[in-house]
């Protein structure tokens, strides 16, 4: 069965890269997780009508009851059906999605840093979660761990991306971090809408890459040794992700540009990420 292509997912992304260092085997399973986040983002954020992009969510919502039931109609949902019954999404798994995706439809700022991890668990934790029971365990004990280093590993990406998109965001209406945060450092929404890195702007960014640096360094925690080599997928997001976050807490600069690297450099990084997974060294 053909799998169907990731919406959102361009040539040469962190993504992208993953995804072809993704075991073979494993691979389609990976790729219609991933086609679902792009299918719940476009419904999400790709209409202008708030109402049709409810209703769009709302046919997710049924469509994954059907994929439990291996009755799915469109061609993601049909992929991910197919897959193993230790495999599969569950349906509570797939609808933390939705809610994930109808929080970026609100664009309601969260107020604190528990509401913040809230919405990185919903937007971002449980896809990585899913990825990782697609890639399954080793040792049957390790899911615990492999699980926690996934939801952590979810949540510190989306984090980065958050830090990256600032000023992006901002000027479509939405602030992801909370607003403890702006308080904190004496920021305030315009600010972010004017675009500009003032000190503020600059320790508020910082704020953001030192905790998804803290997130991505206790997901590594968690993952046993054993368990790198069919969980390389997350890994080599990590890697590429690495120097936004260290850009991101060394600038205090939002991004216009691509998280990561670029061209040869994303290749050669994600390469050298894959073969570390399968615990072999240059």
């Amino acid at each position: 069965m053909t799998t169907p292509e990731p919406k959102l997912v361009p040539p040469g992304s962190p993504w992208w890269h993953a995804l072809q260092f993704t075991d073979r085997t494993l691979r389609p399973g990976v790729n219609a997780l991933v086609a679902l986040r792009g299918e719940l983002l476009d419904a999400a954020l790709a209409q202008r009508d708030p109402a049709i992009a409810r209703m769009r969510l709302a046919w997710w919502r049924e469509e994954s009851a059907r994929i439990a039931q291996t009755q799915a109609r469109h061609p993601v949902g049909v992929a991910l059906a197919a897959l193993d019954s230790e495999a599969r999404p569950e349906a509570e798994y797939l609808e933390e999605m939705i809610e994930g995706a109808e929080m970026d439809l609100e664009g309601q700022q969260p107020a604190d840093e528990g509401q913040l991890m809230l919405y990185l668990h919903r937007s971002s934790g449980v896809l990585h979660e899913l990825i990782a029971q697609v890639c399954g365990v080793s040792d049957p004990a390790s899911e615990r761990s492999v699980r926690r280093y996934a939801q952590r590993l979810g949540q510190g990406l989306r984090l980065a991306e958050i830090g990256r998109d600032l000023f992006a965001d901002a000027r479509s209406g939405r602030c992801y971090l909370p607003q403890v945060w702006l308080d904190a450092h004496g920021v305030t929404l315009r600010d972010i809408e004017a675009g500009q890195a003032t000190d503020g702007i600059r320790a508020l960014t910082r704020t953001a890459a030192r905790r998804a640096g803290e997130l991505v360094a206790e997901a590594a925690g968690h993952l046993p040794v054993e368990e790198r080599p069919r969980q390389r997928t997350g890994l080599v997001l990590l890697a590429l992700y690495k120097p936004l976050v260290a850009r991101l807490e060394r600038t205090g600069t939002p991004l216009s540009e691509p998280p990561a690297q670029r061209g040869f450099g994303s290749l050669f990084t994600a390469w050298n990420a894959a073969r570390r997974a399968q615990g072999k060294r240059l």
